[in-house]
């Protein structure tokens, strides 16, 4: 073909054939987990399914042989109307805290903090009882949070930065990501003000995505 000013593009090889041209390999975000030893792990709707063997290495395997993260915080946000495709998750969930207490009751310091979000119309009562399903906490917030704005917000950041001064975290995101978590993980060496307390915390944030 012809392209800019008339001249010829080749779109075939040597011998005639086509050209087959391609663009990658791209390394996935938990690729660098180890590189942390506390990690926060982000996700929206199905964006939580790289985590889900992300969670089993850590938890079964990486703990097992001392190897970090040590500290691992999880966020996830679904809409409650579709929370029924993502059981199977919520039982892994379940498991994976069950052996992270046994861990705690043979005094291994290692943290694993789950928090989920789910948005849109739903009653406490159904909430309740999906967690207690599932041994979970609810809490409910009376809040009402927009579905389309990702849940990671300052407070969970400054609150990362008071309880982790002068270290280095992780950020692990998958799925949709708001202007929020992009702001607050934009670091590439810069120091995170933690205006919210009127203190400086010297904690810096390195953010991993893989956004679709």
């Amino acid at each position: 073909g012809s392209g800019a000013g008339g001249h010829k593009v080749m779109t075939y090889g040597l011998e005639g054939e086509n050209v087959l041209k391609v663009d990658g390999p791209y390394a996935a975000p938990c690729q660098h987990i180890g590189e942390y030893d506390v990690v926060l792990l982000t996700a929206a709707g199905i964006g939580l399914t790289p985590f889900s063997s992300t969670l089993q290495s850590i938890i079964n395997h990486r703990w097992a042989s001392g190897q970090p993260p040590r500290d691992v915080h999880f966020h996830w946000s679904c809409r409650f109307t579709e929370v029924e495709a993502y059981l199977w998750f919520m039982r892994l969930i379940s498991d994976l805290h069950k052996s992270y207490k046994v861990r705690r009751a043979n005094q291994e310091t290692v943290v694993f903090s789950v928090t989920l979000y789910l948005t849109g119309e739903s009653t406490d009562a159904e909430l309740a009882g999906l967690c207690e399903t599932y041994g979970l906490t609810y809490a409910a917030s009376g809040q009402q949070v927009d579905p389309d704005e990702h849940i990671i917000v300052k407070k969970v950041f400054a609150g990362l930065a008071k309880r982790y001064k002068d270290h280095h975290i992780g950020v692990f995101h998958c799925g949709p990501m708001g202007k929020d978590l992009n702001y607050h993980s934009r670091t590439q060496s810069r120091i995170l003000t933690n205006r919210l307390h009127g203190e400086r915390e010297n904690t810096r944030f390195t953010l991993h995505a893989e956004v679709f």
